[in-house]
């Protein structure tokens, strides 16, 4: 099976947050990091993606993203 990969420049995150109708959330400082628990912000997001149907996310920690990737 053949997955999509989007990739986003920093200055597309507020954009992409607002089209999934998430921006207030991360506004508010209700997103967190899957891994650590840091609260997610427009400059430390890294990684969204979907787990049991769920969206998740992950900061810019590189111990985080390497965690994520051995899973």
């Amino acid at each position: 099976m053949k997955e999509k990969i989007n990739i986003l420049h920093n200055t597309e995150v507020e954009q992409f947050f607002k089209k999934i109708g998430m921006l207030t959330e991360l506004n508010n400082g209700e997103i967190r990091c899957e891994e650590c628990g840091n609260i997610i912000t427009l400059n430390n997001f890294r990684l969204v993606f979907k787990e049991n149907n769920e969206l998740k996310f992950l900061c810019n920690k590189e111990l985080c993203f390497q965690y994520r990737l051995s899973k």
